[in-house]
């Protein structure tokens, strides 16, 4: 089991989370000059390397080997660029969702729906950005991040900063998944070795080299990780700060988007619980597979009996989520939205996000589980460890 301390820090990590959007500063955010206009500072910088460097374009080569070589290409023709994706989209996808017959629910009939809910992944995608991680020269480990948290701190001569929280899988930052006692806090070991770069608003193969759209992000920390012992969670979280002053538009942005968020999900969450609603399984994720620019993935949700990992307190219990969408290397770290879950991210109940972690193997139990519910099933994954709200109210 996890010891009491981490636990502790754990709890205090998530009860620190809050109720309803952030309060806003008093007054207008002031970066520190001396370090607005640092040339040495890297658009994406890590924590321990001075000569970190932006993500490159010849990356862009690597991304099409990628995406060429990829085992489940079979797959990719269901995943579509966010700039690109549509009601259309979202409506082709919910009509092949269905497993049989009496499972199929009239799409036409879901107008308002589609519309609030392609409002709802277009936020979701504002909040979602790419993590690469240095820990070899030349050797990048690629991911996904969900901006979780934006506080801001002010300095000792009248500046402020903006510290930023992202949630993401543990594995994402180039460390062996495990769950054995000996290397638990194997991520908080190797962390000053590692230089992390995030990006914010790639959405368009040419928004990764574009500084005056994408965030400049620096000092990267590792905030918390649920590392237990007999739960496999894979979860993490992280910090990072922008202190750029050409920056506080996007600064601003990400606060409002997090704000319609919050206020999304609990209108998608009370429409899920409509009569002509309630038919609807509905999973979406958005990420970077291979590192290429956001992309939105739909799929199914399974309810199996692997779900529930444990409860944690009264009305919460800790959980993950089986899905069928599909996803690809660099997917981890994803947020996960399941229509009709009492939390489907951070939320307004104190928890954190379910992040996209792995695919399931075929000789998982629980593919099997899965199979029962759906003959036809090609791609499983499951998501990292989540704090669900039980809602009495169902």
């Amino acid at each position: 089991m996890i010891n009491s301390n981490l636990s502790s820090k754990i709890s205090t990590f998530m009860n620190s989370l809050p109720y309803n959007g952030y309060k806003q500063p008093t007054e207008p955010f002031k970066p520190k000059m001396s370090e607005a206009h640092d040339p040495q500072t890297s658009p994406v910088s890590g924590v321990s390397n001075s000569q970190s460097s932006s993500i490159p374009e010849e990356r862009e080569k690597k991304i099409q080997d990628a995406v060429a070589d990829c085992p489940k290409k079979d797959q990719h023709n269901k995943m579509k660029f966010i700039s690109e994706f549509s009601v259309e989209d979202l409506k082709s996808a919910m009509e092949s969702q269905s497993i049989d017959s009496h499972d199929k629910a009239s799409v036409s009939e879901y107008d308002e729906l589609l519309k609030e809910l392609l409002n709802f992944i277009k936020i979701l995608g504002k909040l979602t950005a790419i993590i690469v991680t240095t820990k070899e020269r030349n050797k990048d480990h690629l991911g996904t991040g969900f901006l979780q948290r934006i506080q801001i701190k002010n300095n000792s001569d009248g500046s402020q900063t903006a510290v930023l929280t992202l949630t993401t899988a543990y594995h994402v930052f180039g460390v062996k998944e495990t769950i054995k006692e000996e290397e638990k806090y194997k991520l908080a070991q190797d962390w000053k070795s590692m230089n992390v770069r995030a990006r914010f608003f790639y959405d368009k193969p040419g928004d990764i080299g574009d500084e005056k759209k994408c965030l400049k992000l620096q000092n990267f920390r590792l905030l918390e990780t649920d590392m237990e012992i007999d739960v496999d969670n894979d979860w993490c979280a992280i910090e990072c700060e922008v202190k750029d002053t050409k920056l506080l538009p996007r600064v601003i942005d990400l606060k409002r988007y997090l704000q319609t968020y919050q206020e999304m999900q609990k209108t998608l969450f009370e429409m899920s619980k409509r009569t002509e609603y309630q038919k609807i399984n509905l999973v979406v994720i958005v990420g970077h597979p291979h590192g290429q620019p956001k992309m939105v993935s739909i799929g199914r949700h399974y309810v199996t009996s692997n779900a529930i990992a444990k409860e944690v307190r009264s009305g919460q219990r800790w959980c993950r989520y089986y899905y069928d969408a599909p996803t690809c290397e660099a997917s981890s770290g994803s947020p996960v939205f399941i229509f009709g879950q009492s939390i489907t991210g951070f939320g307004y109940w104190f928890g954190h996000a379910h992040n996209h972690k792995k695919n399931v193997n075929e000789d998982n139990p629980v593919w099997k589980e899965v199979m029962e519910m759906n003959k036809n099933l090609k791609y499983l994954s499951q998501s990292t460890i989540g704090v669900e709200h039980i809602d009495s109210r169902n």
